[in-house]
């Protein structure tokens, strides 16, 4: 996902993980207020972002490999 341009989506913006760089890169120009509560949500979300892991109970479903040109296809046992 791509952020691009003045008239990004909140939730776009959000979802992409760009405030985080705005304000660890200091790209944003907020005042003291907003600064400390963009911090403070950088400062959550890296670590959520970071500790966050997937569980695959299985491979994902590729369908049939296809075969290699010269190699035997072991349903038809002849080569492609």
């Amino acid at each position: 996902m791509e952020v691009l341009g003045p008239r990004a989506r909140a939730r776009t913006v959000l979802d992409s993980r760009e405030v985080d760089l705005m304000i660890r890169r200091t790209y944003s120009a907020l005042d003291d207020t907003w600064a400390q509560r963009f911090a403070r949500y950088a400062d959550l979300q890296q670590p959520s972002d970071l500790e966050t892991v997937a569980l695959f109970l299985g491979p994902p479903d590729l369908g049939p490999a296809p075969a290699a040109s010269g190699t035997v296809n072991p349903e038809t046992r002849r080569t492609p």
